[in-house]
């Protein structure tokens, strides 16, 4: 069987296997996003100052196809402080190649991420006023490119945690302040150089000039994917799965 015949079958073993109820509550989280976008949008358009806290609620709306998906395909406490995806540890008892069992997990946090948010962003235009009096169908497109490459950067951030680690509760929550608080650095950070919260700033800049908009979000998935696959060949090689 040739390399990409197995991650196809690993791929849809996970879709086949997930039940239908969490294929549900993701229909339900998208109709949420876009009607909370929506009335977000209608908030915006009055100008105005905006904290940093409009591009916190939108990384983590980008990211919350992950919230939802199937337990023993995600992130979780396996045991004795292993935080892995139980699904990866299966493939690793498998001669499934190294390189396969990744390749499919990139390509699965793909379709989970890149399905979810190109449907809340088609909805998103197609339900908001605002944005269609703002933008061109054109511009439109773009943008929800531009805004597709970063997601998936959080796509990748999580198919890169799959090997997981081994985590103290007190390691854990520091990790995770740690982890919170250079977010809100970098978000502050971009504030301050640009004047306003990357969502609003790119839905200026794409009017302007859309494909600056479209160059530094690819080149930013480029640099972070590669950053993710580099970590999780660290942390695979790293961690035991003795449990």
């Amino acid at each position: 069987m040739s390399e990409n015949q197995l991650i196809k079958k690993i791929i849809l073993f996970e879709l086949k296997n997930t039940p239908f109820i969490k294929y549900l509550w993701m229909v339900a989280a998208m109709g949420l996003i876009v009607f909370l976008g929506s009335q977000f949008i209608n908030e915006v358009s009055g100008g105005g100052r905006f904290p940093i806290i409009y591009d916190f609620l939108f990384f983590s709306a980008l990211s919350l196809a992950y919230t939802v998906r199937y337990k023993p395909f995600n992130i979780q406490d396996i045991k004795g402080g292993l935080y892995a995806s139980s699904f990866f540890i299966l493939l690793k008892q498998t001669p499934i190649a190294d390189r396969v069992i990744m390749k499919s997990r990139f390509i699965m946090s793909a379709i989970y991420i890149l399905t979810f948010n190109t449907i809340v962003f088609v909805l998103f235009y197609v339900f908001s006023d605002n944005i269609k009096e703002v933008l061109s169908v054109s511009e439109a497109i773009i943008l929800g490119l531009s805004w597709l490459a970063i997601s998936y950067v959080w796509g990748g951030l999580y198919a890169a945690g799959e090997p997981g680690g081994r985590y103290s509760p007190v390691a854990l929550v520091i990790w995770s302040v740690v982890y919170i608080a250079v977010l809100f650095v970098l978000l502050t950070g971009f504030n301050l150089l640009a004047g306003a919260p990357y969502i609003i700033w790119s839905i200026s800049i794409v009017q302007t000039n859309p494909m600056l908009l479209l160059g530094i979000s690819f080149l930013f998935m480029i640099i972070a994917t590669a950053t993710w696959i580099y970590s999780y060949r660290y942390y695979e090689n790293k961690t035991s799965y003795h449990l």
